[in-house]
């Protein structure tokens, strides 16, 4: 079992134990008949973290081997785009929480003051400082990668015709309009490098 499985399995831990944390703080509050905790969120809330402690569990005992092998390529795509869905669903149910615990705090709802809100609180803060970390490093490798491919591009046009040199130096932004043009040409290569990728993940799924 390598260092990244291992790291998963632990946030997925981490991940159940809040989320457990969650729906037994609002199944509180709902069955000591708090009505300054009512919100239209509530149930969602209750809801939803019920359905990620399902979620975490299932990939916890169901690893990326087990889809390759069982459902081969197809399986591997699904899990490609039911994770950012869920991600993309992950972010609003926090920003939601957040919402509700801090209007509990605001409205000076006694009968939901418990240690469990505080701990809520500040974990779902530190969830949008991750969150927020993550978008930054994802737009920064964005511009890196775009600046690379920039490169590329001039590069490969300087190996073709030695006169680019000084075009490239002295006409740069026509150099920056054939970018396009450039990508597009990358981006036709991009599905047969995934076929190979995701060939290669299953062969190193399966030696696991």
């Amino acid at each position: 079992m390598d260092i990244a499985h291992v790291l998963t399995m632990a946030m997925s831990l981490i991940g159940i134990f809040f989320m457990l944390l969650t729906y037994t703080y609002i199944d509180k509050l709902e069955r000591t008949g708090c009505i300054c905790s009512e919100d239209k969120y509530r149930s969602f809330i209750k809801g939803y973290s019920l359905f990620v402690v399902v979620y975490l569990f299932a990939t916890m005992i169901i690893p990326p081997s087990v889809v390759a092998n069982q459902f081969g390529d197809a399986g591997l795509w699904a899990m490609m785009v039911i994770r950012p869905i869920f991600s993309l669903f992950n972010i609003a149910f926090i920003v939601l929480a957040i919402m509700y615990i801090r209007r509990l705090t605001l409205s000076k709802c006694k009968c939901s003051e418990d240690v469990s809100r505080e701990v809520l609180y500040i974990y779902y803060l530190v969830e949008v400082v991750l969150i927020s970390f993550s978008v930054i490093i994802f737009l920064l490798e964005a511009i890196v990668m775009g600046a690379f491919a920039l490169g590329m591009s001039t590069v490969d046009r300087l190996g073709n015709k030695s006169d680019s040199i000084i075009g490239t130096i002295t006409d740069p932004i026509k150099s920056l309009k054939k970018l396009p043009k450039d990508l597009g040409r990358v981006s036709r290569r991009v599905p047969k490098d995934f076929e190979k990728v995701t060939s290669s993940l299953k062969k190193t799924l399966g030696k696991k």
